[in-house]
């Protein structure tokens, strides 16, 4: 068994909600955004400038840390069956966001029928023994690799000998493992669609360099040069380059920081516990008006899930 305890997964909106919360909902995740964007000088304070939304500062355990995008996928595996049962759809489409590559599951459970030395039988004990659960980790050293599902008996083997044209990541390394592990979430549920929506852009202008293309289309830049120039100009062009080389079904390949242009943003209509629904309204109305450089994307996701 896998373990992925580093895992948190937080239900933030859902379609449960009623308007009220939904929108209340929406507003508070604009704030958490904020503080994040204020803490890597994205964003000015609230109260230096009324243009900005507002900053919560969340609890600990709402902070931001490494990217357990595979942990995910695992959790994905029974997460998104029921979701589709229990509301009774025919077609299913689900969406990742992240803004960098998935560390490792590094460790596994291992069941053991041996008694560890600590716990000896007493005289007076008449039951059995159960088999102990032992951590173990996926070592690179390790000649052979099994990956079951048991629900839908999908097996992938390690093999040590091969690797990714212009990558060291062999065997069950963190970008091996999110090819695999989407390969299995799509057996789970047959017919759904996977997309990742990628901001590689992190620096303040939101570049995605040429290191970023290489990796993400897994090129190489002696090899593939007038390529990466290519996916450089689209970027540039339309705001999102796609990548279909990976397991996603499709990934988007978004700038990050300005190109999202978070910060220019007017939202001084919204005050916080004084906004009316028709003020939420009009202000994304505002902003969502005029963007061109939006409609590119749109138009690939729609047409991909349509």
């Amino acid at each position: 068994d896998m373990i992925i305890n580093e895992l948190r997964l937080l239900n933030m909106l859902s379609s449960r909600a009623n308007k009220d919360e939904m929108n209340e909902g929406l507003i508070n995740i604009w704030a958490f955004a904020n503080y994040f964007g204020m803490q890597q000088g994205q964003v000015k304070n609230y109260e230096e400038h009324d243009r900005y939304m507002y900053a919560i500062y969340p609890h600990s355990d709402y902070q931001l840390h490494s990217t357990p995008l595979n942990h995910s996928i695992v959790a994905a595996m029974d997460l998104v069956p029921k979701f589709k049962k229990d509301y009774g759809l025919q077609k299913v489409h689900t969406v990742f966001l992240t803004d960098g590559s998935s560390n490792n599951i590094d460790y596994k459970y291992e069941w053991s029928d041996e008694v560890h030395p600590l716990d000896n039988k007493p005289d007076d004990f008449e039951g059995e023994f159960k088999p102990t659960s032992i951590r173990g980790s996926y070592r690179s050293e390790e000649k052979l690799i099994v990956v079951k599902d048991p629900i839908t008996n999908k097996k992938w083997t390690s093999n040590q000998e091969e690797k990714t044209k212009y990558s060291y990541d062999s065997g069950f390394g963190y970008q091996s493992q999110t090819k695999i592990l989407l390969s299995f979430l799509k057996e789970r549920v047959p017919g759904m669609s996977v997309t990742n929506f990628f901001i590689a852009g992190r620096n303040r202008k939101g570049t995605v360099s040429r290191n970023d293309i290489e990796y993400i289309f897994e090129l190489n830049y002696w090899d593939d040069a007038d390529k990466i120039k290519s996916i450089q100009k689209e970027i540039l062009k339309n705001n999102v380059a796609v990548c279909t080389t990976q397991a996603w079904d499709e990934m988007y390949v978004l700038p990050g920081g300005e190109k999202l242009n978070v910060s220019d943003d007017d939202m001084s209509e919204i005050k916080p516990g004084e906004f009316k629904k028709s003020d939420l309204k009009k202000a994304f109305g505002k902003m969502s008006s005029g963007r061109k450089n939006s409609r590119p994307l749109l138009n690939k996701f729609i047409g991909m899930i349509a």
